[in-house]
């Protein structure tokens, strides 16, 4: 029904601007207005339509735009009545129908010519059998909102939380619930008795109606949806606290404008130096721009201060590569500007893949654990801003928090000694492996290679979104775009953030825990007053807790760097806590020199004692060495007549050849475990390196002669060992397996190089065909190749297999990748962090083939299914690998159809694995020579070659050309001659073998034969 639209013309009244004009002229887009005290202007026609109040006075209203969304969630046969009164409106307004074909002639007495509105109406009524109001009022409805007017708008009504409960009483119920936010969890039976409660006391008793108890949950149930109410109380809190306002992501256009500082338990039981297990605080600073951990410190739990000295000190710093780190993980092997770096700091030649990033800004919480008055020194003096977060705001520093979350979701987990996030989700016999030490030597080398490496989800390149950047990536743009460069902490300040002791310099030199320092430089300050008069007179000694082989001493001429006396008796650096074990093991009363010798026998001995408190001490030392090296002092350290350096080069050298991390095989970092259990499926990576390893032996064949020789004991094992040969009989490489493994070889190939849209291939087929033959075989010899060129990478994973289990979501799946390597995720686990954690162990062990079977579970028509394809997708964009399906008839199921389907089908190779045919003589004769095949790797002692090729006709009826019936009939056939004794495989022997059911119907016998076994008395089987 077409609808006059309101037009503006010369000599209309319009309203604008709080007064009413004529409209004298119209010109282009512009319109010339008079007011009423006769002032001309002339105004835009969008900016006088869009103003304020703009309206045309004595004009219909304009007509009102259907609401599209609103008619969509409209109920079908609500919206089939609206429709059916449109046709019965326009016909009234117009005298013909909606759509009516051209010509057709209006019904008498609805023809506008013969009949007024009003006649048209009371026609229309009656045909109807309704009133004339009745036609009137829709009609008008129609003509204000369309068809939305003519919904029956009972249909669309509303939906109240709250139902018909009382208004009072809703609004005590949530004052109740708001006041559960900070007490301790209780039941509905509570809340709803508090409830009731705080009624009478605001209304009376009896004054408000109450619903019943079954309603009365209900309504409770609606009215805390969302706020964890019964649920976990930290959850509650959380969501309570949550800023009422939108949430706005920090920004960051260059590196170092603002690096958030935070610390959280990492859920790891480590070991104190004299060996109690607890719990370990982490401490992390994360550039915002580039999301690099500047720094990691651990501590343990309940530690009233931190060393926040040392955590300034790490962040401005290069990162030192330690004994045994991959060549992989240098600098100069990254995609950083390592030259433009060496030349602002000579340090950068041997640094990790860390940057340096020097902090405009530094966002703190209000926790006192960490900042301390020397913190807030050092920031002010090296012009970093520091800001305090708002209290119980924790959205001030979100990048950090989650930050967090994912560390420990992408390596403490993985950690022995791993306690899980609350008791709820911790195991049994939790025993702490790692020193605080070595677990800060083993973070701070998972932070290079698994954190500064992994491409970050909130790290995009603006000219390719879909590719996501890691850390490093995203400092050297940001460098290349902001111009910036770090200067790194020098060598003096980095002297200035060490601790400091005041000691008097005497005639021996200085002593400092029963360790004497001494060197010839100190020789006109000896004895001498600092100057510092608050401090007596004695001088700043500054020393580093993790290398007491030396110490720093200010003077008026600079830094001087003083040498331990003793130590050329000692083979390296060691710290004060490995000092301390010494001097224990020494015994009270022992002499420095003492001391010294039992120090470098702890240090040379290493792990190889039998002392494990030993052990664990020398461990703790060679960690921390790595862990916590500071920069090495300028020329101008040491100011000694001699000119000599004290040894200030020795720290890069002393850790050479040490063994790290003895404990690692206790860990579950590594996918490529040893531990292979027998009866592990190929669906994880130790049944998948049991399947690729086996090399089944074929038992020899023996005489008559041979066989009477053996004893009953040889001759059961014997059997034992055919028998077990031919229930797994070798794979027989049929033109499908052929076309598999050539397809799947060049895709490979054609992959390697590809950055997205990689190419797959899907094997599709009936049951039987031997599709997860032919996908395993492609799986094990790619990765058999795989070894062959890398014979020295025993931690290569190339070829992941899972199977679509059924009825699959998308976290299902990821499941099942997470379970083929090792991984263990708690079931609260999110699926970002499943994914990203096999994302990262699927590159780390760098897979190449991912073998994806069973894919006719996935149905694209249902949203889980549609989920699963997409997760699929993601992971085949987010792997450098290629993917192959296999799946029954995967092309009569639905996975082609739709936009998902056409993706896929537009990707992806489809091979058709069908069962043998057997018209024509060339079929036939592939037919025979896949049973020639088969029974040329029979063991039997009197099967006689060329029995089953005789019997091929029979064969095919039998297991209508499905290569698996028939390996289960000469399988099963050949078992039984061993047990019978007859040593050979006949018709009536395989009669008894029964087959797969889809075979036996495609055979369709008009009567089973029903046949009795009857062992046959021969010389072998008494024998």
């Amino acid at each position: 029904m077409a609808i006059d639209r309101p037009a503006l013309r010369p000599g209309d009244t319009v309203h604008f601007d709080g007064e009413d004009h004529q409209v004298v002229g119209l010109a282009g887009t512009s319109v010339r207005l008079r007011s009423g005290s006769g002032t001309e202007q002339i105004i835009l026609a969008g900016h006088l339509m869009a103003s304020p109040g703009f309206a045309v006075i004595d004009a219909d209203p304009m007509p009102a735009v259907e609401p599209f969304g609103l008619l969509d969630a409209v109920a079908d046969d609500v919206l089939a009545a609206a429709k059916q009164w449109e046709r019965h409106l326009v016909e009234v307004e117009t005298g013909l129908p909606p759509a009516a074909a051209p010509g057709t002639a209006a019904r008498p007495e609805y023809d506008p010519a013969l009949h007024s509105l009003a006649a048209r109406q009371r026609a229309k009524a009656a045909e109807l059998g309704v009133t004339s109001r009745t036609i009137e009022s829709r009609r008008a409805r129609y003509l204000a909102q369309g068809l939305w007017g003519l919904v029956d708008q009972r249909a669309v009504r509303a939906w109240e939380a709250t139902g018909r409960a009382d208004a009072r009483l809703v609004d005590a119920l949530r004052e109740v619930i708001d006041a559960e936010t900070d007490i301790s969890t209780g039941t509905r039976s509570r809340l709803m008795r508090r409830a009731v409660k705080r009624v009478e006391e605001l209304h009376g008793v009896g004054e408000v109606p109450l619903p019943g108890r079954s309603t009365f949950y209900a309504l409770m149930d609606r009215l805390t949806t969302g706020k964890h109410t019964f649920g976990s109380a930290v959850t509650r809190r959380q969501t309570a606290n949550r800023p009422a306002g939108m949430f706005t992501p920090t920004f960051a256009a260059r590196p170092g404008e603002q690096v958030q500082i935070d610390s959280t338990p990492i859920d790891v039981m480590v070991l104190l130096d004299d060996g109690l297990p607890v719990r370990a605080d982490m401490t992390i600073a994360v550039d915002v721009a580039t999301r690099t951990v500047c720094a990691a410190v651990l501590r343990p739990v309940g530690t009233k201060a931190v060393d926040a000295a040392l955590l300034l000190a790490k962040m401005l710093v290069p990162e030192p590569m330690r004994p045994g780190w991959a060549n992989a993980l240098r600098l100069s092997a990254s995609r950083m500007p390592h030259a433009r770096l060496l030349d602002v700091d000579a340090r950068m030649r041997e640094a990790a893949a860390r940057p340096v990033i020097v902090p405009d800004q530094i966002v703190i919480d209000h926790g006192r654990v960490f900042v301390s008055e020397t913190f807030d020194r050092a920031c002010n003096r090296l012009g970093i801003s520091v800001q305090p977060a708002r209290k119980d705001t924790p959205t001030d520093k979100g990048v950090v928090e989650a930050t967090h979350k994912s560390i420990k979701t992408l390596f403490a987990q993985h950690v022995a000694g791993y306690t899980g996030a609350n008791p709820t989700l911790r195991g049994r016999n939790l025993a702490a492996e790692w020193t605080i030490d070595e677990l800060q030597d083993l973070l701070d080398e998972w932070l290079i290679v698994g954190w500064q490496h992994r491409p970050h989800d909130a790290l995009r390149d603006p000219h390719q979104p879909r590719r996501m950047l890691t850390p490093n990536e995203k400092y050297s743009a940001l460098v290349a775009v902001a111009g910036y460069l770090p200067l790194t902490l020098s060598s003096d300040d980095y002297l200035e953030l060490l601790p400091v002791e005041w000691r008097q310099i005497n005639d021996y030199g200085i002593r400092i825990d029963n360790r004497t320092y001494d060197c010839p430089a100190l020789g006109r300050w000896r004895r001498e007053h600092s100057g510092v008069t608050a401090r007596r007179g004695l001088w700043e000694v500054h020393y580093d807790p993790y290398d007491v082989s030396q110490v720093f001493i200010r003077t008026q001429d600079g830094w001087i760097t003083v040498p331990w006396t003793y130590l050329p008796m000692v083979s390296a650096p060691f710290a004060d806590f490995t000092w301390r074990h010494a001097r224990r093991l020494a015994g009270r009363g022992a002499t420095e020199t003492e001391t010294a010798r039992i120090l470098d026998e702890l240090l040379t001995r290493a792990e190889h004692g039998p002392d494990k408190a030993s052990a664990r001490i020398a461990a703790r030392t060679r960690a921390a060495q790595a862990g916590h090296r500071p920069p090495a002092p300028g020329p101008h350290t040491c100011r000694c007549p001699t000119g000599r350096a004290h040894r200030t080069g020795r720290r890069h050298h002393l850790v050479r050849g040490l063994r790290r991390r003895r404990r690692s095989r206790k860990m579950d970092m590594n996918p490529a475990s040893d531990d292979i259990t027998p009866d592990d499926p190929p669906t994880t990576k130790e049944g998948w390196r049991r399947f690729v390893d086996y090399q089944p032996e074929a038992p020899a064949t023996l005489t008559t002669k041979q066989l009477l020789a053996l004893d009953q004991r040889q001759r059961v094992a014997h059997d034992e060992a055919r028998r077990e040969y031919h229930a797994e009989l070798p794979l027989v490489n049929t033109p499908t397996i052929r076309q598999v493994l050539g397809t799947g070889r060049l895709l490979v190939q054609l992959n390697r190089r590809q950055i997205s849209a990689r190419r797959g291939l899907i094997l599709s087929g009936a049951s039987g065909t031997g599709k997860t033959t032919a996908l395993t075989l492609l799986g094990r010899t790619h990765e058999r190749a795989v070894r062959r060129r890398h014979p020295d990478s025993r931690h290569r994973l190339p070829v992941a297999y899972v199977t679509v289990p059924p009825a699959a979501t998308a976290k299902m799946l990821a499941v099942e990748f997470a379970r083929f390597y090792g991984l263990e995720f708690s079931a609260r686990a999110n699926m970002p962090d499943i994914v990203n954690a096999v994302c990262a162990t699927a590159a780390n062990t760098g897979v190449e083939l991912v073998l994806v079977d069973e894919i006719h579970n996935l149905n694209l028509t249902t949203r889980a299914g549609a989920e699963v394809s997409d997760q699929l997708k993601y992971f085949a964009e987010r792997l450098p690998a290629t993917f192959v399906y296999a799946g029954i008839d995967v092309e009569a199921e639905g996975l082609f159809t739709g936009v998902r389907g056409r993706q896929i089908a537009g990707r992806f190779t489809l091979i058709a694995s069908t069962p043998f045919a057997y018209g024509t003589s060339e079929q036939r004769a592939a037919w025979r020579a896949l049973i020639s095949t088969l029974e040329t790797a029979l063991r039997l002692h009197q099967h006689t070659p060329g029995t089953l090729v005789g019997l091929d006709e029979y064969l095919y009826r039998r297991t209508s050309g499905m290569i698996g019936s028939l390996s289960q009939l000469i399988r099963g056939a050949a078992i039984l001659a061993i047990e019978d004794g007859t040593e050979q495989i006949t018709r009536d022997l395989l009669d008894l073998v029964p087959v797969d059911y889809a075979a036996e119907r495609a055979t369709r016998p008009d009567q089973p034969r029903q046949r009795t076994r009857e062992r046959a008395k021969t010389p072998a089987a008494s024998a």
